[in-house]
């Protein structure tokens, strides 16, 4: 799964969230921050964690206003070992 989100979500702990969330359900992937202000998240895992993933990043942490979200759902590649942040 591709999630690219919008809003206010660089400068806010955006990434940290979303690598805590991922560990607390055993996601996969790697969360960056891109060049036009948004954040793609990356993530693989089992589909029922990923949609709850999923509902964590639309809420995003207190400090953040997502106002955008874009998901595609893609193959897993199963090249990742943790959640990392770039």
């Amino acid at each position: 799964m591709v999630v690219t989100l919008g809003g206010r979500v660089q400068g806010v702990g955006f990434r940290s969230f979303a690598r805590y969330k991922a560990f607390m359900l055993g996601i996969k992937g790697y969360a960056r921050n891109t060049w036009n202000g948004k954040v793609e998240v990356v993530a693989e895992g089992p589909l029922e964690k990923l949609d709850e993933f999923l509902k964590e990043l639309k809420r995003g942490p207190t400090s953040a206003r997502v106002r955008e979200v874009d998901v595609r759902f893609e193959p897993p590649t199963y090249e990742f070992y943790d959640f990392s942040i770039y």
